[in-house]
């Protein structure tokens, strides 16, 4: 008498629903994009099983970041447009509101005399000229404020010399100079000019290389 063999029980992992929300575009795209979706899950994760859900509205909405006043900008080059169209230009690593106060001062528009503390307060004081600080003044350049300091520094005053450069702003007549150039010569106490003068002394039939 033959026995019948009972049938083995494969245990099986219970298959694991994974969701998605994605933008309806239209009934036959719906029908595509979850067909190649399914298939795909199915013939990769065995133990998944896909539900996609479609939906008008969008899923992240967008969120511009409102604009920084310039007013609070920090670490920029501003330039500022006197009535007269008197230029200056200048940096800050403050905020420019700061740097606005201290370009017109409360007791310069009382009429009362203290120091002179910029190009900006003194041509005000001579001229007599009334300003619109909102207008009189805007940032032309600003620093990422995600570099290193000393980075932000340098690039700061580089932008500043080169907007002088282009703008030749009226009232930074102190700020144009040339910084003179240092190179790290080699050879101690000679200058471009005593080696100019030495080689130009050599006879022209003599290498230099073996003199």
């Amino acid at each position: 008498m033959k026995v019948k063999q009972q049938p083995v029980e494969i245990a099986t992992a219970e298959k694991k629903r994974v969701f998605i929300n994605l933008p309806f575009k239209g009934d036959s795209n719906a029908e595509r994009i979850s067909r190649r979706l399914s298939t795909a899950i199915e013939s990769t994760y065995n133990a998944a099983t896909l539900r996609v859900s479609f939906n008008t509205m969008p899923i992240v909405k967008q969120q511009l970041k409102d604009n920084l006043p310039s007013c609070k900008t920090s670490y920029c080059v501003y330039l500022f447009e006197c009535s007269c169209r008197a230029l200056y230009v200048g940096r800050t690593t403050r905020r420019l509101l700061e740097r606005i106060g201290e370009h017109n001062p409360a007791w310069l528009r009382s009429g009362e005399k203290k120091v002179i503390t910029s190009a900006i307060v003194e041509h005000l004081a001579e001229t007599g000229h009334h300003i619109d600080t909102r207008k009189a003044f805007r940032v032309i350049h600003k620093v990422s404020t995600r570099q290193p300091k000393g980075v932000r520094f340098r690039s700061l005053a580089a932008a500043e010399a080169i907007s002088i450069r282009l703008l030749h702003p009226d009232l930074c007549a102190q700020k144009r100079f040339v910084k003179t150039l240092k190179l790290p010569w080699s050879v101690t106490n000679v200058t471009p000019n005593t080696e100019h003068r030495r080689i130009n002394s050599i006879p022209d039939n003599v290498n230099p290389s073996k003199a």
